[in-house]
């Protein structure tokens, strides 16, 4: 089974999307992004990445940097979630990376999420 990792600062968000994720995948979650960096960055098992974009102290735009600079591999393989980010460079930003606006279908999501992992 392919392994998500979730990241969202807001703990009840978290709690639901891991029961839902998990009839797809093989789901790991953290609430904060520095932690899940470190865990992915030091080659932590992922196939793709589902995280929030507006979180504190790290933002989903910073953390996606940080992460594709770490791990390329994922490319492609890393989606966002915004229950609709108004701060211009955030828009611009969810404007050129695959997200899900929330609320989302969880099928729909896990089906697009699942399609681009290989093999």
């Amino acid at each position: 089974m392919h392994r998500l990792i979730i990241v969202d600062d807001d703990p009840m968000l978290l709690s639901a999307l891991r029961r839902g994720m998990r009839k797809f995948f093989d789901v790991e979650t953290y609430s904060d992004a520095s932690a899940a960096l470190a865990f992915l960055a030091s080659g932590g098992r992922a196939d793709a990445v589902l995280s929030d974009v507006t979180m504190c102290p790290m933002d989903g735009k910073a953390f996606r940097a940080a992460l594709l600079a770490a791990r390329p591999d994922l490319e492609g393989r890393v989606f966002m979630m915004s229950g609709g980010a108004t701060e211009p460079s955030l828009a611009d930003f969810l404007r050129t990376t695959p997200h899900f606006r929330k609320p989302f279908d969880l099928n729909a999501a896990a089906g697009a999420i699942g399609r681009s992992v290989p093999g």
